[in-house]
């Protein structure tokens, strides 16, 4: 096994235990989780994802903001992205960017 199969199995690892802390509520030691991922493999999309999506639900919408914009980045596909991110400015009342955003969601 070469070290980035045996990386990216402890990543894979990592991500499992980090869902499980998140859905039994432990979010913060699901972020640490999500942090190490993103340490070792800084374009995890799946990741950063998740990170942001923590961030959103513990309502730091700045961090989220952040962690969001960094999955469109890497994956402009990434609709599900986009339309959190259009939550946070309709949350912000920055409603022009909300709608943008939301027009890239569904695009």
């Amino acid at each position: 096994m070469t070290k980035n199969s045996e990386q990216a199995g402890d990543c894979d690892a990592l991500m499992c235990e980090a869902q499980r802390l998140r859905e039994s509520g432990r979010l913060a030691d699901a972020v640490l989780l999500y942090r190490q991922v993103v340490t070792a493999e800084p374009d995890n999309v799946a990741a950063l994802y998740e990170w942001a999506c923590v961030a959103y639900e513990r309502g730091n919408l700045k961090n989220a903001e952040k962690l969001f914009g960094r999955v469109v980045k890497i994956a402009p596909d990434h609709a599900a992205a986009y339309t959190k991110l259009a939550t946070i400015y309709t949350q912000q009342r920055w409603f022009g960017w909300a709608r943008k955003t939301f027009e890239k969601a569904l695009a």
